[in-house]
């Protein structure tokens, strides 16, 4: 091959890398191949001793769950693949609004409860964890402490969220417990995570939790906003934002809301 040659497939494979380095949606799919390949059921090797026996001695509902297990560990690969191939936009779903110093929280961690809606993939990745520390967030907005009755009434207190790595919470739109939308604050501590919005009139949540894992009816929205958020970050989405999460990096924010247009 000619030394020019050469040269051009070097450049392209720069420009390559380094497209992909500063891509963030490549950082959030490898995060979660990272977390499926570290999940317990290999669904590329050969049934493990334990699993050929279950189906020769009756243990029918354990073959069951370990098919099931390596059924979604496909979607899940599906998943990221189509997540990795959405276009980079910044439609203004959400943005950042400014940079603070913070420090993790000295708290207990509790598995996070989404209530009715699936928000994590089945036993594959990490799980959300959470407390609630509503006074956390009285120092980042004027109306929190003022909507305290509200609060109360929706049960949408402030929390700190944690999440390990490779962590997916799917398409939702934060909402009280009378279904009331609020505005988002998340305030990240440590870590990295992604963050691809879009409002609700556009495109509603049910829509793509129901085609899932494709995420192609994401491509024309025009609102949809893909943000990287990393520690000292604020980030703010108005009411009926729909917004789906990655955790690159192990992360802790504060989330909170606040009632809109009251």
């Amino acid at each position: 091959m000619p030394a020019f040659l050469w040269v051009v497939v070097v450049l392209l494979m720069l420009c390559w890398l380094f497209r992909h380095l500063r891509n963030p949606l490549y950082f959030a799919c490898s995060a979660i191949n990272a977390a499926i390949d570290a999940s317990p059921c290999d669904a590329q090797g050969p049934p493990s001793r334990r699993t050929r026996s279950c189906a020769t001695h009756g243990d029918v509902k354990l073959y069951v769950e370990i098919t099931k297990v390596q059924r979604e560990r496909e979607r899940v690969s599906v998943f990221a693949r189509a997540l990795r191939s959405l276009p980079l936009r910044n439609g203004g779903a959400i943005r950042c609004i400014r940079r603070v110093n913070l420090v993790e929280p000295n708290v207990v961690w509790r598995p996070h409860g989404s209530g009715k809606s699936l928000l994590e993939h089945h036993r594959l990745l990490p799980r959300l964890h959470s407390v609630v520390d509503d006074a956390a967030a009285y120092a980042f907005h004027d109306s929190y402490a003022a909507q305290l009755q509200l609060r109360v009434r929706g049960n949408s207190y402030a929390m700190w969220q944690m999440a390990e790595a490779g962590a997916v919470t799917l398409p939702h739109v934060d909402d009280d417990l009378n279904f009331v939308t609020m505005g988002t604050y998340i305030v990240v501590v440590e870590g990295a995570e992604l963050i691809v919005a879009w409002r609700r009139d556009e495109l509603s949540e049910d829509e793509v939790l129901r085609a899932l894992p494709s995420l192609e009816a994401l491509h024309s929205v025009p609102s949809l906003t893909i943000l990287r958020a990393v520690a000292g970050d604020v980030i703010y989405m108005p009411r009926n934002t729909v917004h789906m999460v990655v955790t690159e990096t192990r992360k802790i924010h504060l989330a909170f809301h606040i009632y809109e247009n009251i």
